[in-house]
């Protein structure tokens, strides 16, 4: 992740994301641009958190590594969401993996010098309590999702969300583990989209190729119906 020193484009972003309506001081002062090229990290695991990260473009990768070695996939954060904000209010915890999945750009707020404005906006600190509020219901509603439909449903939204353009490289086993299924059931329910047609075969990884049939199934789940 490098800092682009471009002012246009930095205040380009400030305004077509409305970072700035967040707070009650001139954020726009002080806030920095970054770019992360595609699987370059944004954070890395167990390291210190010193920013407060906005994703204005991209989408990123979420992961965390257990103690036996093996590396969970998390979630697939895409623009606008933070990162940081656990870590600005002081909740302890391990800092979670975080690789950008194409190319994203980034507006960063340094804890050094934005700390004390931070906790001390009435305004940004309502839109956080706010913004955590949502992101703790999308994450009960990937649980109901996960429990509630069938895994071609689930599937085709996974591979919606985790394809970098038309290109699917998750490992079976990462995404098996994401969707709550067994690595067989999954391979099978690949099978079966790659005979359909929705999906092609090219060695470790696949291409979408019916977009649409795939969207028509994620689809089902928001319009309650498997």
């Amino acid at each position: 992740m490098k800092e682009v020193f471009d002012e246009p484009l930095r205040q380009r972003f400030i305004d077509r994301s409305g970072f700035g309506d967040y707070f009650s001081f001139p954020v726009a002062e002080v806030v920095r641009l970054y770019r992360a090229a595609r699987g370059a990290h944004i954070l890395r695991e167990g390291d210190p958190v010193d920013r407060l990260i906005y994703l204005v473009s991209g989408r990123a990768r979420l992961s965390e590594s257990l103690p036996n070695g093996k590396s969970v996939l998390l979630d697939f954060p895409q623009a606008t969401c933070f990162f940081g904000e656990l870590e600005l209010l002081g909740v302890p915890g391990e800092t979670l993996g975080i690789r950008a999945l194409t190319n994203c750009w980034l507006l960063v707020l340094p804890f050094d010098t934005c700390r004390h404005a931070l906790l001390n906006d009435v305004k940004f600190l309502r839109f956080l309590g706010t913004y955590l509020g949502e992101k703790s219901r999308r994450m009960e509603r990937t649980i109901v999702r996960t429990h509630g439909y069938p895994l071609a449903n689930r599937l085709a939204e996974f591979l919606l969300t985790a394809a970098c353009g038309d290109q699917y490289r998750e490992r079976n086993v990462d995404a098996a583990e994401y969707l709550g299924v067994s690595y067989r059931h999954l391979q099978q329910t690949l099978s079966d989209f790659v005979c359909r047609g929705y999906l092609e075969k090219q060695g470790h990884s696949y291409t979408l190729r019916d977009v649409a049939a795939l969207q028509q199934l994620a689809d089902a789940m928001q319009q309650g119906r498997p």
